[in-house]
């Protein structure tokens, strides 16, 4: 089982796609994109709190 490829791997690229959009959000002159692009971000955070909170180790994943 590589390390990488678990729970926290995955949440740490949500996260880290949610900072890319939130700063595309501030690059682009369109406020409705700017809106689009920060609730994206916005839900990718929020899913990947909650991914870590249902695999915080008590359950295998079966």
């Amino acid at each position: 089982m590589s390390a990488i490829s678990g729970p926290s791997g995955r949440d740490q690229h949500m996260r880290q796609k949610a900072s890319e959009l939130s700063q595309a959000a501030e690059r682009t002159s369109d406020p409705e994109h700017r809106l689009r692009l920060r609730q994206k971000a916005e839900r990718l955070l929020a899913q990947s709190e909650r991914d870590g909170k249902d695999t915080d180790g008590t359950a295998d994943g079966r």
